[in-house]
């Protein structure tokens, strides 16, 4: 698994070359710079789903946007009462002028509510928003308020 952290180089001198024509206090100053990019980019990666979750008298409703990702590139499965969502996409492509690549990874979990209809639970990936409804089980409803004597 890819991590979401890099870690940059933090000694000047691993830069000699260039510290050569700009000078050792430049290449602290790209070094802060490069070190602050990073913290700000980890928190709009991929590694950070924005959900969104609703709660209706009937389900749960939770959309996740996975931004590049299609139906076949997401699995969900649930496993002792935790759903998970993992999703991976690779591309790459080239033209007489340019060569790119891109890959995003998704990966997530999320303990479901004890009234949850687990084998209910309907997915739909729809322009890089992935919906989830996930049913409640009425018979599972805890209004039961009891009140317990100290003795």
């Amino acid at each position: 698994f890819p991590s979401p952290t890099t870690t940059l180089p933090t000694n000047p001198n691993c830069f000699l070359p260039i510290g050569d024509h700009f000078g050792r206090k430049t290449i602290i100053g790209i070094l802060s710079l490069m070190a602050t990019m990073n913290r700000l980019l980890n928190n709009l990666s991929p590694w950070h789903l924005i959900r969104r979750l609703k709660q209706k008298d009937e389900s749960y409703d939770i959309k996740y946007q996975m931004p590049g990702l299609s139906k076949d590139d997401v699995k969900i499965s649930v496993e002792d009462g935790i759903l998970f969502i993992r999703g991976e996409h690779k591309d790459s492509g080239e033209d007489e002028n340019w060569w790119g690549a891109s890959y995003s990874y998704y990966n997530t979990s999320l303990r479901l509510p004890e009234d949850a209809k687990v084998e209910e639970i309907t997915a739909e990936m729809k322009n890089g928003v992935l919906h989830l409804i996930i049913p409640k089980d009425e018979t599972k409803k805890k209004d039961i308020i009891k009140e317990v004597q100290v003795g």
